[in-house]
This record gives structure tokens, C-alpha cells and sequence, in this order.
């Protein structure tokens, strides 16, 4: 069988979002800290604004599929990366002000952190079951 794009990406992403939604559950106090050393480091948040974008055009340029639900968490992650890099580099009042709403408003990391695990627990199920599970006919008769 011939690996499809969303399913390799799928395979990556997955448990790195089920990892991160637990940690958002888990351990809010430390994320906070982080997050707030994070904003306060101006070399840190360039770096990161950085990597970020580079991330999310790497899925975009990769992967600018809308064919399934997967393929459409994939490529509005990367747009997503995309935007989040932007707003780091280019306008950081942003994320500043989403710290706030985050220090504000205690139940919002918990509520991130199932959404992204649930997220993660779907795209791994893609990535390592449903990848698996799907049958291409060419790839019955061809050899790789």
C-alpha cells in the first residue's frame, strides 16, 4: 500500500496533539508559567514565530487537501501555524492578550486541552488505523 501524505502527517501529528491536550489537562499551572516566560522573552517569541511558520507552510506547501476530515484538520492546522507565526512575529499584542483571557478565564486551558487531545486522538486513529484499514486496488497488483 502506497502511504498518502494526510496519513503520514496524520501518523506525526497525532500523538504530539494527544501529548500536548494532556498536558494542557494536566499540568495548567506549569503551562502557565511557561506561557508567561515565554511572551516576556522577546528572543524566545521571534524564534518561535519562526519555527512556527516554517511549520505551517511546510503543510501547506505538503498538504492543501479539503477531501476528508482528516486531510481538512491537517491543513487547517498548518494554516493555522501559519497564523499563529504571523502573530508572533508581526503583531505579539495578540498573544499577549489571549495570556490574559487564559489567566482570566480558568477552565479555558482544560477545555483547550480536550479539544486538542481529542483532535490528536482522531488524527493518530487516521494516521496508524484508518491508514491501515484503507485498500487501494492499484496497490493490490503494483509492488513498490
Amino acid at each position: 500500500m502506497k502511504s498518502d501524505i494526510t496519513f503520514i502527517i496524520a501518523r506525526v501529528f497525532g500523538p504530539v496533539l494527544i501529548i500536548a491536550g494532556v498536558l494542557l489537562i494536566t499540568q495548567t499551572d506549569r503551562i502557565v508559567t511557561a506561557m508567561m516566560g515565554f511572551l516576556a522573552n522577546d528572543t524566545l517569541l521571534l524564534l518561535v514565530g519562526f519555527l512556527s511558520l516554517m511549520i505551517g507552510l511546510t503543510l501547506i506547501a505538503l498538504h492543501q487537501r479539503w477531501n476528508n476530515f482528516s486531510a481538512i484538520i491537517i491543513s487547517v492546522l498548518g494554516w493555522a501555524f501559519v497564523l499563529r507565526g504571523a502573530a508572533a512575529l508581526l503583531a505579539p499584542h495578540f498573544l499577549h492578550r489571549g495570556a490574559e483571557f487564559i489567566l482570566t478565564h480558568a477552565v479555558a486551558l482544560p477545555i483547550a486541552g480536550c479539544v486538542t487531545a481529542l483532535i490528536g486522538v482522531w488524527l493518530a486513529y487516521a494516521g496508524y488505523i484508518g491508514g491501515f484499514m484503507r485498500t487501494d486496488k492499484r496497490d493490490l497488483w503494483t509492488r513498490d
